[in-house]
């Protein structure tokens, strides 16, 4: 007959016994079981055995398994996993997203914050590829982790400017998408969250490394241009000026 409950009893395998009971200790052949303690985890009836070794893998949040386990690689949840990594300090096996131990992954949030502390964007010298890499990262790791969200949040939102230098060289998706995640932080529709963009640069210099060119951008039609006819480098030397011109423009005159 079955009963109403429902055996929890966990075998060193990981396996759960599942079996219906009439009794909340567990069926017939587990209940009597005097090695039977609480997980102190899942607070579930288990008498496996605890181990000589501590599971060490790491979630995202931070937390530590600890469950004892009879196998160096982990817990029977865990071992198995590909995501590990090994921590890039002291070697420890995790799947924290900055791909560091806990005893060292608030160093390199530390780092993170530092980066978005002080470069406030006011000039991206950086080629696009290592900036879509550096915001992808801290994106990354702040949607991983709630405490780092607060943190990086609240000094994102100090910044009421960007000033991109070398625009050309910014992709299509990559200007959308630091678009989006200004309006993420700011809770609305508006592109880049209605900070203020400011972008320099010469459209007819260095392309993205991939991607479509900027003018593609879906906001980039919400911009005012401003054109710079007079040359402020070469206005001492205007044969000079003429021959950068016609190489720039793709126009070269016999003369060059």
């Amino acid at each position: 007959m079955s009963g109403k409950y429902t055996c929890n009893y966990i075998y060193n395998s990981g396996e759960v016994c599942n079996r219906s009971c009439r009794r909340p200790e567990g069926c017939h052949k587990h209940w009597r079981s005097k090695k039977c303690i609480l997980c102190k985890v899942f607070v579930k009836h288990t008498s496996s055995a605890p181990g000589k070794y501590t599971c060490n893998y790491i979630h995202n949040s931070g937390e530590v398994c600890n469950r004892g386990c009879r196998r160096p690689k982990g817990c029977h949840e865990h071992w198995r996993s590909k995501k590990r990594v090994p921590c890039k300090v002291c070697g420890k096996p995790t799947s924290s997203a900055p791909e560091a131990c806990k005893d060292h992954a608030g160093g390199e949030l530390k780092t993170l914050l530092e980066k978005i502390d002080t470069i406030i964007i006011d000039e991206i010298s950086m080629v696009s590829t290592e900036l879509f890499d550096f915001i992808s990262k801290i994106f990354a790791t702040i949607y991983q982790n709630s405490i780092a969200f607060g943190k990086l949040k609240t000094l994102l939102e100090k910044i009421d400017t960007i000033i991109i230098d070398e625009i050309s060289m910014v992709s299509t998706e990559l200007f959308d998408f630091i678009s989006k995640i200004f309006a993420t932080i700011y809770q609305n529709s508006i592109a880049f969250g209605s900070i203020n963009i400011i972008v320099i640069g010469d459209l007819f210099q260095l392309s993205p490394i991939t991607g479509q060119l900027i003018f593609h951008a879906t906001v980039w039609k919400l911009f005012y241009p401003l054109f710079l006819k007079t040359s402020q480098c070469q206005n001492n030397d205007i044969q000079y000026y003429h021959m950068l011109e016609e190489i720039r423009t793709n126009d070269i005159s016999e003369e060059i």
